[in-house]
C-alpha cells in the first residue's frame, strides 16, 4: 500500500500549482485520508460478508493503483 500511495502522490508533486508548498501538501493530506477512508470501508464489505474477503483486501489498492496510472499517464503529456 505504501508504494502505491507512493505512485499516486508522484504525479501530483511533479506539477507546480499556484499556492506553493501548502497547497501540494494538503492535496497530499487529503489523498492520504481518503485512502485510508476507502480501506476501511471495504474492509467492513469483507467483515459483513457483503464482499469477498480478497477483493476486499485488494480493492482500494487496485482502485489507487489505477488513479496512479492514469496520473502518471496524464502528467507525460
Amino acid at each position: 500500500s505504501s508504494i502505491i500511495v507512493v505512485f499516486f502522490g508522484i504525479p501530483l508533486s511533479a506539477n507546480k500549482r499556484k499556492g506553493g508548498l501548502a497547497i501540494q501538501f494538503g492535496i497530499s493530506l487529503l489523498v492520504t485520508f481518503v485512502y485510508l477512508v476507502f480501506m476501511k470501508v471495504s474492509q467492513a464489505f469483507g467483515k459483513n460478508g457483503v464482499l469477498d474477503p480478497l477483493l476486499t483486501a485488494w480493492f482500494a489498492n487496485l482502485i489507487f493503483l489505477a488513479a496512479a496510472f492514469i496520473n502518471i499517464k496524464r502528467v507525460r503529456k
